[in-house]
């Protein structure tokens, strides 16, 4: 760099020497003459020659060497000018620096205070060491960070948009300015700044879950639907059509609310092409079906979903379906019996032997219900929900030995009730199937707490402890019936 300074210097003035040297040498040519001197050096009393006579000199050297001094004055005074400029360049900076580490240890101390506590102490040092006429980023992010831990949400996010107007793509003050709005509840602001750092940097992906999580949150989910159809891969997982899915169920939900069935079951329509026989759509699907005098498609539509998924929660809406209609109890659950009967053979599904066998005890064919619990004993013997069917059978048909055995028997397994319904995603139990789970937020996850979803089972570990309490919740008929209101 030293001497690239350099060289920027001497190569104009050699070359300027160099031309001024072929001038003079065009001219010498043409006017080639002698010159007489004398010369006396200024206040003083010596003279050039020194015997009063006149020196005779070519021309041309006299103008060569006027140039020669004048290239040597010149190139001193840059010298000097140089040397100065660096000198003051070196001062300034030296300054700089240490005005720099005084001002970055008032800024620590700040950040120090407002870490411990002392936000009050930590936000009176920032406004203390801001200068508005010069800001430093760091400064005024810092802080916001001190009003943001004092819970000051809205003097935060002044202090972020005193940067966002000089630095319209700051990152770090578009996200600070964004999650302090969320912070507010005010989503609709949020959104925008997300949608801002997408616009500087479309690869973003906290931003973009930022936006679909906050369009979730304020039930735009048309809008999130579109993002998410909008920016999916070409490799879609499982947990994105789930996500998708539960947006078309919500969405619906909404529409249903407002009284337009027609528009709720084109948006469940839709929802088949992200994610095909998702046991809530399918529900409320087939409600919509009820409610506008089509049941033989809504029959068919729980029928190709229970045979599809293997959901409980299927079943047992055709359960409900079939046992409303005319005619003797069994006669009426026939169907729902053969299609248990043919998914117990066809896949070998545990789950299902259970259900069957409730639902067996429910028209008190008590010999058929014993012999589905005994079967799903023989692939499974340490379930305790089996142990008190089977002691509920046993004391309803009088056999009270068999009913107090096999009371003992689930008592040493666990000590309480088990729920019928788990989540798949948090393992949060509960008494009846809701849509959502009240633990971890998710949606479409509860099942069956003997339903294998996958190469997993969700059975739950059986050890002596109790389990957490279950949440109050309605039947599965009072869900739908709240859902189907507006109709």
């Amino acid at each position: 760099m030293k001497l690239k300074s350099s060289m920027s210097f001497v190569i104009p003035i050699l070359i300027i020497f160099i031309v001024l040297c072929f001038l003079v040498a065009i001219f010498a040519i043409q006017n080639t003459q002698m010159v007489k001197l004398h010369y006396k050096i200024p206040f003083t009393n010596y003279q050039f020659p020194a015997d009063k006579e006149f020196l005779e000199i070519d021309v041309v050297y006299i103008i060569l060497f006027s140039i020669l001094v004048g290239i040597v004055i010149m190139m001193i005074f840059v010298t000097i000018a140089g040397i100065g400029w660096r000198y003051y360049m070196l001062t300034n900076k030296s300054r700089d620096r240490k005005e720099r580490r005084i001002l970055w240890d008032h800024r620590e101390r700040a950040i120090a205070l407002s870490l411990m506590g002392f936000h009050r102490d930590a936000t009176e040092q920032f406004e203390h060491i801001i200068d508005k006429e010069n800001p430093h980023i760091e400064l005024y992010v810092g802080l916001a960070q001190a009003y943001e831990r004092e819970g000051d949400y809205q003097r935060a996010i002044e202090n972020y948009n005193s940067i966002l107007a000089r630095y319209p793509e700051n990152m770090r003050a578009l996200f600070g300015a964004a999650q302090n709005w969320e912070s507010l509840g005010n989503y609709k602001d949020a959104i925008k700044l997300y949608n801002r750092v997408l616009d500087v940097d479309r690869s973003s992906p906290t931003a973009r879950q930022k936006v679909q999580e906050l369009l979730e949150k304020s039930g735009q989910y048309a809008e999130a639907i579109e993002l998410y159809q909008r920016t999916k891969s070409s490799q879609v997982t499982a947990k994105t059509q789930e996500i998708v899915a539960s947006l078309f169920y919500r969405l619906a939900v909404q529409e249903i609310k407002a009284g337009d069935l027609k528009a709720a079951e084109r948006i469940l329509r839709d929802s088949r092409r992200e994610f095909d026989f998702y046991v809530p759509n399918m529900l409320i699907l087939g409600n919509v079906y009820l409610n506008t005098g089509r049941e033989r498609e809504a029959e068919r539509l729980w029928q190709a979903t229970a045979e599809h998924t293997l959901s409980t929660v299927i079943f047992r809406r055709l359960e409900d379906y079939y046992y409303k209609q005319e005619g003797e109890p069994e006669q009426k659950l026939e169907p729902v019996i053969d299609l248990y009967k043919n998914m117990i053979e066809t896949h070998d599904a545990n789950h299902l032997r259970l259900a069957l066998g409730k639902l067996y005890m429910k028209i008190e064919k008590y010999e058929e219900a014993e012999q589905m619990f005994m079967k799903f004993q023989s692939k499974d013997s340490s379930i305790p929900q089996v142990h008190l069917l089977l002691a509920d059978l046993y004391h309803q048909t009088g056999n009270i030995d068999k009913a107090l055995e096999e009371y003992r028997i689930s008592a040493e397994l666990v000590d309480i009730k088990i729920a019928d319904f788990k989540c798949y995603h948090c393992g949060a139990m509960y008494e009846y199937w809701v849509d959502q789970c009240s633990s971890c937020k998710s949606w479409g996850t509860i099942e069956d707490i003997f339903f294998t979803k996958g190469p997993q089972s969700v059975l739950p570990e059986l050890k002596q402890r109790p389990l957490p309490k279950l949440p109050a919740a309605a039947s599965i008929e009072e869900e739908e019936e709240q859902v189907l209101s507006a109709s």
